[in-house]
């Protein structure tokens, strides 16, 4: 996983580039795919998850609710 991040580079956010797609193998086990992430990654991560960061599965706008 972290080879599919190695060529990333950050670019300046104009409107062109605000949007990225990753796409991720998530068929290994939850603790494999987080062993996987770069540590930066792993602790932004846990951060997100302490401030409440919910990630649902969905296959479509109709079957997600935004709440702010």
């Amino acid at each position: 996983m972290q080879s599919a991040f190695c060529s990333f580079t950050r670019e300046a956010l104009v409107p062109a580039n605000t949007y990225r797609t990753f796409v991720l193998d998530l068929a290994p086990a939850l603790e494999e795919l987080r062993r996987r992430l770069d540590k930066k990654w792993r602790n932004q991560l846990s951060r997100s998850e302490q401030n409440g960061l919910k990630v649902v599965e969905a296959s479509g706008a109709a079957d997600t609710e935004l709440s702010v």
